[in-house]
């Protein structure tokens, strides 16, 4: 019984070097960098594999990442990786969010439990703002209803964080419009409906966002759309005299010059600019100026 024991004994200890020999060869080859990114405000983590230990049979392809400070604490959350055998050697594996880490300090990143894969470090610098032409942007023309009293507009946000904006129609009301309020997930679509103002050509949307703030304005003209019931006839078509032309061109307002901090195109950043166009009747979209149309009574 005794010799019986110690043959136990003695295969359990062959079995666990064996086991501890496979641990520690098991992360051969991988190595981990991290890359703070702004525009998706994250810290982006990857892994090489410079040697295919993750194709091969029972190596793992998930996991926790451990995040920690330069004084050895442990940023709170959870942060997962995995890795995809199907693509190349070298991808990005997880992420960290910047709002979970402070600006100035250094983090340590490593894979739990692969002690033999040597952690990636990465120093937070503050992110500037992008331009207020690279956050939101309306998409296209809006689609009119069938019934023809309503817009669809559909608004694309193109940074990493969640947008807040306020809305309105201009032409709804030349002193007060009515604003509403919106949200643009993170590189995501939304839209935003509005009732189509009567007896006005144009239906101006506003949007607004931000502290500085951003202006972004689009414009619907109902003269160039055709009503989604009716099909143009191509007699009834009209063209514009030269004299017309020329009065038209005549009736544009000059642009005021953008003073905001951010670049141009059809975003602003400065509220009188919006109460100037307001006022003159004027709409910048792309860094052109147009003149409103409007009806004669």
């Amino acid at each position: 019984m005794t010799k019986i024991k110690a043959i136990s004994v003695a295969a359990a200890a062959l079995m666990l070097t064996a086991l501890g020999t496979v641990s520690a060869m098991a992360w051969h080859g991988v190595v981990l960098s991290a890359a703070q990114d702004c525009s998706k405000r994250v810290v982006t983590v990857s892994a090489n594999d410079t040697e295919g230990f993750f194709t091969e049979s029972g190596s793992p392809h998930s996991g926790n990442l451990v995040v920690k400070d330069s004084a050895g604490t442990k940023v709170t959350g959870t942060f997962t990786w995995s890795y995809d055998t199907t693509k190349a050697h070298s991808q990005a594996i997880g992420s960290v969010p910047l709002s979970v880490l402070s600006v100035g300090k250094q983090y340590s990143i490593s894979i739990e439990g692969a002690t033999d894969v040597a952690a990636t470090t990465v120093t937070i610098t503050a992110c500037s703002s992008p331009a207020c032409s690279e956050q939101l942007s309306v998409v296209g023309t809006p689609s009119l209803s069938q019934d023809g009293k309503s817009l669809t507009w559909k608004i694309h946000n193109s940074t990493g964080a969640d947008i807040n904006f306020l809305w309105f129609i201009k032409e709804a009301s030349t002193t007060n419009p009515s604003t509403k309020t919106g949200k643009a997930l993170a590189g995501q679509d939304t839209t935003v409906v509005s009732s189509v103002v009567s007896g006005s050509d144009t239906n101006t949307l506003v949007l607004t966002w931000g502290a500085t703030p951003c202006v972004k304005k689009q414009v619907f003209s109902a003269s160039a759309t055709p009503a989604p019931t009716e099909t143009a006839s191509p007699t009834a078509a009209a063209t514009a005299s030269p004299s017309e032309s020329a009065q038209a061109a005549a009736s544009v307002e000059p642009s005021p010059p953008n003073t905001g901090g951010g670049s141009g195109g059809s975003a602003d950043h400065s509220f009188p600019f919006v109460l100037l166009a307001l006022v003159l009747g004027t709409l910048v979209v792309g860094g052109t100026t147009f003149a409103l149309s409007r009806k004669g009574s």
